[in-house]
This record gives structure tokens, sequence and C-alpha cells, in this order.
């Protein structure tokens, strides 16, 4: 995969091997390119947030970086309104809010299909569109997400980024229905 920096265009060219991506950077229908155009604007307004390596990570995994630029931008919109400063420290959670001495911090996560062939993993719908919507694995799916929050988060406890008395927000979006 070719390495890209923190700056630049959204759907620069290069390797990605995630289907959504290439889907939105190569549009063939006028949803693609709506939603290009939405993914496009969020980019430069989080592109100052961005760590160094999201234009590379979201040519592989689309839908757990779009989910933390689109919250970091949710944000932005609301702070001056709200009162509260962000930022996205790196190392460190997605993001930081400070509100009146105290710090929110927030993680982007979305909840994946897993693993093709897991106990726990999602699968696609069948050709003819019918699918049974398997609650348990779903709520499987999002547990498994929140575990990983809770060992980084432990991990930033240890190493000082965050203290003990702030607040750990982890916000879930949802991956795409698609095998992964």
């Amino acid at each position: 995969m070719t390495p890209v920096d923190g700056t630049g265009e959204l759907f620069g060219t290069g390797d990605a091997t995630d289907p959504l991506f290439t889907h939105l950077r190569d549009p063939s229908h006028e949803w693609e390119s709506t939603a290009r155009c939405f993914a496009e604007r969020l980019w430069m307004v989080f592109q100052s947030y961005a760590d160094p390596h999201f234009l590379t990570e979201i040519r592989r995994d689309f839908s757990a970086r779009f989910w933390e630029m689109y919250l970091t931008c949710a944000f932005l919109e609301k702070a001056s309104d709200r009162g509260y400063f962000l930022s996205c420290p790196k190392p460190g959670p997605d993001i930081r809010l400070d509100l009146n001495g105290d710090r929110i911090w927030v993680e982007a996560v979305t909840a994946t299909n897993g693993e093709p062939g897991r106990p726990d993993s999602l699968m696609e719908p069948s050709p003819d569109g019918s699918y049974r919507i398997p609650e348990e694995k779903i709520v499987l799916r999002y547990t498994t997400a929140i575990r990983d929050k809770y060992v980084k988060y432990l991990h930033y406890l240890r190493m000082g980024l965050v203290h003990k008395n702030d607040a750990y927000v982890v916000e879930i979006g949802r991956a795409s229905c698609r095998e992964r």
C-alpha cells in the first residue's frame, strides 16, 4: 500500500483495499458522487485534526475512519455554542473535549461483521434479499467493539494520557454490511 501523509486529498490516487473507499473515489452512481462530496466537505474541516496515518488508514477501513471524521466534525459544529474546546491529541483517544475544567474523551469505533466463519460473525443477506436479523450476534459485535476500546482505555490510564476522573465515551457506528 502506498503510504500517504496526513495532508492532501481525501480520495487521492494510490492503492486502496476498502471497496467502499474505491467506489466513492471512482463513483459510477449518483449516490456515490453525493457521498464523496459530503466526505470531502468533512475532510476540509477535519484535516487539521487528523493523525498522520489517517489518509492511509481510510483506504483500508473507510467506515471506521469516516465515523471518526464525522463525529469530530459534528462536535466541532457545536463547540462554540456549547462552550467546549475540542482537540485530537495523539497518542490518545480520538477526541478530547474540555468543558469547564473537565475532560471528556470520545472514542469512535465501528462494529464490524467480524471474521467470516466465527460464531459471532454476521453475513451478507442472501441474493434474494432475505435475511434473518441475528440479534445475539449483533449484540456480540457491539460488545466486542466496546471491549476493545475498554482495553485501550486501560492502556491510556497506565500511560497517564487519561485520568481516572475523566469521562470516557465510546461512540459506536455500524460498518456497512459486507464481509471483511
